[in-house]
């Protein structure tokens, strides 16, 4: 078992660094064909007709997820690869951060979820109406301009893997935050 545990984390570790190759390929090389591979795009397919690379990455996790279960948030997920190394290191130094349920697991990832998916899709529908047809733009939306920069993604580390880890324990992020794991448990 620990023998797999390392292995995932490693894989981990793989994906993080093709996400790095992947945001270098497209400020340094100027390679804007694949866009961002995110969330926003079933927004943009259901509220636009637009299929994005985000879209056909939804399309495939979702398969996935059918077939093999939430298998995504241990092998794929970028923020596991931070949860899991903060709570092995707290581990070696003997840091025990027990588990906590909270009520907040009720409460803010469907807030989430309509703030990433649902209220973009209203506001497209209200501005531009019900899609009519489907297109393909793999590289549209060019979301990349709301990244956070390096301030930024400190900060959400800090905020979403450091403290929510040593407030809730072991996940934390994946239970109350992310929009993709709400997503695939339904």
């Amino acid at each position: 078992m620990r023998r797999l545990s390392k292995l995932r984390l490693w894989f981990l570790g793989i994906v993080n660094a093709l996400i790095l190759v992947h945001i270098f390929a497209y400020y340094a090389l100027d390679r804007k064909s694949v866009g961002c591979i995110d969330f926003f795009g079933l927004a943009t397919v259901a509220g636009k007709g637009i299929i994005t690379s985000g879209t056909i990455f939804l399309a495939l996790l979702v398969v996935i997820t059918l077939v093999f279960g939430r298998v995504f948030c241990g092998w794929g997920c970028h923020l596991a690869f931070f949860q899991d190394g903060l709570s092995k290191l707290l581990d070696r130094v003997g840091v025990r951060v027990p588990f906590r349920r909270s009520r907040l697991e009720l409460i803010v990832p469907p807030i989430l979820f309509a703030v990433t998916l649902l209220y973009p899709i209203a506001i497209w529908w209200r501005t531009y109406g019900p899609p009519h047809k489907l297109s393909l733009e793999p590289a549209y939306p060019d979301l990349w301009h709301l990244l956070p920069g390096t301030k930024g993604v400190v900060l959400i580390l800090v905020v979403d893997v450091v403290l929510l880890t040593l407030l809730f324990g072991s996940r934390a992020f994946c239970r109350l935050v992310c929009p993709y794991g709400l997503f695939l448990k339904i």
